[in-house]
């Protein structure tokens, strides 16, 4: 299959924000009920946040359609089916299993004074307790929904693929347009004023097509040149206007806790289109701005694309350890931050060096690599 340096860009770029936004949960001001910990944080994290979520998840599903699109213009359905089964359907269930009680068993640890929850007895407590809230609650996913909403996708495109090939997408603004309007519509039954990301098995259904327009974007435009063309060209255009209003579009969530204010509904329904279309907006520009740049290729940015798929499964639950870990310390959140965000990418990478990347691990995440001989 053809290299798409940039699309290596846009992958390590976007890999990189979601685990910053990762890091940053904990150290908000707003209080993410998820989260094992929450300390007393900073509207600067809440800000970085929101923007980062405004496009990253959304960037992630039109790279997979795209990647997708081109599979399935050189495989048979049945190889594609086996390829998928191995790395997306695979991965899910073992990390759901693996990483989804531990994550839950961080949340016991809030019943520990200091280090407490380092005990023995502590320890096989929590992770008794974090199985049993999971299998009370449909099973969790946490941050594997990605792959959980990504398997539906893949059937979905499988089954009406002869219905989507009739779909014509070759302009950008009446995509931008026809998206807009899609994902207000789903926004409107959202809980929040922000895009819901899946807690559990059970498929929400407005974050489901929500999610599911972005993906089918990538496949037009893996299949589609000249839709992919009209992106490139008005990319600048987009990212004009989307920065901007990605930046205001964080001014209505100041009242979306306050259930009683006299013109909610009208703040509601700002917040959802400033949101939505902000969100629309920087995908396309982001997609067609590293689309029309030149990008060096090289050993290391291949490296960390092969490391990225790695990283986004074990990146939640080993920031969490992290942010349990400092959250006993007399220290700054801003000291936190970064030790919580290198310790965990770091650790990540160094799992992927040497237990994953020339193993039947890295068999199943990507391909299985030769170690060179130093």
């Amino acid at each position: 299959m053809r290299r798409f340096t940039y699309i290596d860009w846009l992958r390590n770029v976007s890999n990189i924000t979601r685990v910053m936004i990762h890091a940053s949960v904990p150290y908000m001001a707003s209080a993410a009920p998820m989260w094992p910990m929450n300390e007393e944080g900073s509207y600067l994290f809440d800000f970085g946040v929101f923007e980062a979520h405004l496009f990253v998840m959304e960037i992630f599903y039109v790279i997979s359609g795209f990647m997708f699109g081109l599979e399935m213009s050189r495989k048979s359905v049945k190889e594609i089916a086996q390829n998928r089964g191995q790395r997306i359907v695979l991965p899910f269930v073992a990390g759901v299993a693996l990483f989804t009680p531990i994550i839950l068993m961080y949340r016991g640890f809030k019943n520990y004074p200091g280090y407490g929850f380092l005990s023995p007895d502590a320890l096989k407590t929590s992770y008794r307790q974090g199985w049993e809230l999971g299998m009370e609650n449909f099973f969790p996913t946490g941050h594997l929904w990605f792959l959980y909403y990504l398997i539906f996708f893949y059937a979905l495109t499988l089954l009406f693929q002869k219905t989507l090939e009739k779909l014509q997408a070759e302009s950008a603004t009446k995509c931008l347009g026809v998206g807009i309007v899609i994902s207000c519509f789903c926004m409107h039954f959202m809980n929040r004023w922000i895009v819901d990301n899946p807690l559990t098995l059970t498929v929400e259904w407005p974050s489901f097509v929500h999610y599911f327009f972005f993906f089918l974007v990538g496949v037009k435009l893996s299949r589609q040149d000249a839709f992919l063309d009209n992106v490139l060209a008005r990319s600048k255009a987009f990212l004009r206007v989307g920065i901007p209003l990605g930046v205001v579009a964080i001014v209505p969530q100041l009242w979306s806790q306050d259930a009683g204010h006299a013109h909610r509904d009208l703040i509601q329904t700002a917040a959802i289109v400033l949101g939505c279309a902000s969100t629309h907006l920087l995908v396309l520009g982001l997609w067609g701005w590293f689309g029309r740049k030149t990008w060096k290729d090289s050993s290391t940015l291949r490296y960390f694309t092969d490391a990225s798929y790695w990283v986004y499964l074990s990146n939640m639950p080993l920031v969490m350890l992290w942010h349990v870990m400092l959250a006993p310390l007399d220290m700054s959140i801003y000291v936190k931050f970064p030790i919580s965000l290198l310790g965990a990418f770091g650790m990540s990478m160094l799992t992927y060096e040497y237990a994953v990347r020339y193993t039947w691990v890295g068999a199943v995440l990507n391909k299985r690599r030769v170690r060179n001989p130093s």
